[in-house]
């Protein structure tokens, strides 16, 4: 798999609920979970940052951050979609509700970008039920393409932080993406079908590990998007590069966990599916090499199959900070496309060797919408963000990437062995629960 079309669902946004309201006067000493010795912050950790409201109670009373095992969720169709499409879906999905849980309100749409308005009904009317952005006039194909995107959200009830808040998360997907994966966009790359279908995998995994991240943020919302303008403390913050590199951590980890459970792959030769689950787990484990070569060095790169690439641009010298905390990567932010290049991958697992992957994927968010993404951070690491920045690059400049192996990683920086069920028990994540 060529490594642009796993960087290719990178940009996804990562849309909140957005908007600000009046909040009940709920005393913040109340929200404090047990703050003990068991936290390396300790004594020193922060404190709650969240104000709950009426919004937040409704939330936690119909169980939205709470992993089920029949979930209120709704997978739409055009009618055009072959049925072999439709339950692959269902497959996907119901073996990522039992892998991370079952959360509610999640909308996955597939419409046919080519087709008459009728064939997209189905996707119409659920948007419209929704209320999602240009429902007021009802929609056409055009219509669908122009607001199509994975993965946004809904809020049909209105954004005032009330008893009637209702949040969803929305996936739409064009019928050619469904069927071709990143072929559709590109007709010189041309994968086998077995390929296309773990890419869709892929894909799914991806998107609904955003709507868990989502479910554990509450009303909060998740990241910068969701922030009012004149109060940014009332969104959880999370940086952009956590959201996509927790998300892309997973991605192959769970594949190659749970793969032999998709009754579909099963007309594939196992063989080639599992070189290409090797491939792309032995390039992560091989991460703490690369990203030092990318860091320290000016290029060329060697490529870990030993080919030398003079077309990546120049990062060395690239740091983290907080400039890379605030959207996604645009123009400006730092060194050309590096942020892109760098931001999701090394600092998700230097934070897995500071800490654990469960830490990293379950525990932080199980305690994000309570403290905030940073505060989260602090509990589980004892680091600041201030000080999570230093740390990480001083890390990646401590150890010269030419004088050790390319499989060469810290402790706890590599994806471990055992399946990703067995290593994080996810459903009993601590969600937060007033």
């Amino acid at each position: 798999m060529n490594f642009r079309y796993l960087l290719s669902i990178l940009l996804i946004s990562a849309c909140g609920g957005g908007g600000s309201s009046g909040v009940m006067d709920y005393d913040s000493a109340s929200l404090s979970t047990s703050t003990n010795t068991n936290f390396p912050c300790f004594p020193n950790c922060p404190l709650p940052t969240a104000v709950q409201n009426d919004a937040t109670i409704k939330l936690i009373n119909e169980g939205f951050n709470q992993p089920k095992s029949n979930p209120d969720q709704w997978a739409i169709f055009s009618t055009d979609i072959e049925q072999y499409y439709v339950n692959r879906e269902d497959v996907i999905q119901n073996l990522l509700n039992t892998s991370f849980g079952g959360y509610m309100n999640y909308n996955y749409m597939v419409f046919n970008e080519d087709g008459p308005n009728e064939v997209n009904i189905p996707v119409m009317n659920r948007l419209i039920e929704l209320k999602y952005n240009g429902w007021e006039n009802g929609y056409s194909t055009e219509e669908l393409k122009d607001v199509s995107s994975c993965l946004a959200g809904a809020n049909p009830n209105g954004y005032e932080k009330d008893s009637a808040y209702e949040q969803h998360s929305t996936c739409m997907v064009w019928k050619s993406f469904l069927l071709y994966s990143h072929a559709a966009n590109d007709p010189n790359y041309m994968p086998e079908d077995y390929e296309i279908e773990i890419q869709i995998v892929q894909h799914m995994q991806h998107e609904y590990f955003h709507h868990y991240q989502r479910a554990h943020a509450l009303d909060r919302g998740l990241d910068y998007q969701s922030a009012p303008a004149d109060d940014p403390n009332q969104s959880v913050n999370a940086p952009w590069w956590w959201i996509e590199g927790a998300a892309m951590s997973t991605e192959f980890w769970w594949i190659r966990s749970n793969w032999q459970n998709l009754n579909f792959l099963n007309k594939y030769n196992s063989q080639d599916i599992n070189e290409l689950i090797t491939y792309e787990t032995n390039r992560r484990n091989s991460s703490f090499w690369w990203f030092l070569q990318r860091i320290q060095s000016s290029g060329p790169y060697r490529e870990h199959s030993g080919n030398i690439n003079y077309e990546l641009i120049d990062c060395s010298d690239w740091q983290l900070g907080p400039e890379h905390s605030d959207g996604y990567p645009e123009d400006g932010h730092n060194n050309n496309d590096c942020e892109n290049q760098l931001a999701p991958f090394a600092p998700i697992h230097f934070m897995a060797h500071k800490s654990s992957w469960q830490i990293v994927l379950r525990d932080i968010p199980s305690k994000y919408y309570e403290y905030g993404f940073w505060g989260a951070v602090e509990l589980y690491t004892g680091l600041n963000e201030e000080e999570f920045y230093l740390q990480f690059n001083e890390t990646m400049r401590s150890t010269n990437w030419e004088d050790i192996s390319m499989t060469y990683a810290p402790d706890g920086w590599n994806i471990p062995d055992e399946s990703i069920d067995t290593h994080i028990d996810f459903y009993n994540i601590d969600y937060f629960n007033n």
